[in-house]
């Protein structure tokens, strides 16, 4: 009886699920940032068609060995720099294609694409950009820059490779049927049968 239950102890543990478990540790932090282009020259007759943007970041975390901090959100807030107060254009939300921070790779760079409507630009100039005076009100361009958000998770990454979940419902199975075969021969001898 004690084999198999020692059996089924191991079977059970080698079922049982190995992977990455939630820690506690340092956040991602935003070392620099740019954008690309930051400032847009109006055309005569306003804008025509969206323009895109790079938001050009580089972050970077004190990751212990073992560790991973893993981006799972940036938020990046667009403005339009005027002298009297800045209008924000949008928040662009990505989580997808973020960097993982480890201790060998603990800062990275990475660009962000933003891509802004003709009409949110011309909304840009009193009176919109496609009037002289609009156009006049901007110094015959926009100047912008963005403010960014970061969302980080730490987990604890396993030096022990996973198992392949069919190889290891195949060696519970053979444990336990090797532990019921050592039991079925303890059984027989103690009938007096010789084992078979």
């Amino acid at each position: 009886m004690r084999t198999y239950q020692t059996a089924t102890t191991l079977a059970l543990l080698l079922l049982s699920a190995v992977g990455a478990s939630a820690a506690t540790g340092p956040t991602a932090q935003l070392v620099s940032q740019s954008l690309t282009p930051s400032s847009l020259s109006i055309p005569g007759s306003g804008f025509s068609s969206a323009q895109t943007f790079l938001a050009n970041l580089t972050v970077s975390a004190p990751v212990v060995a073992g560790e991973a901090v893993t981006l799972t959100q940036v938020i990046v807030s667009l403005y339009e720099d005027d002298v009297s107060f800045d209008d924000l254009i949008g928040q662009y939300v990505f989580s997808s294609g973020l960097p993982t921070l480890t201790a060998t790779q603990s800062t990275q760079s990475f660009s962000l694409p933003i891509t802004v409507s003709a009409s949110a630009l011309n909304s840009q100039c009193g009176g919109g950009c496609s009037s002289f005076f609009g156009s006049l009100a901007e110094g015959g361009g926009l100047e912008f820059y963005a403010q960014t958000t970061l969302q980080s998770t730490v987990t604890a990454i396993s030096s022990v490779p996973e198992p392949d979940a069919g190889w290891m419902l195949a060696s519970g199975v053979s444990l336990l049927a090797l532990a019921l075969r050592r039991q079925r021969g303890a059984t027989s001898r103690a009938n007096g049968h010789p084992e078979a």
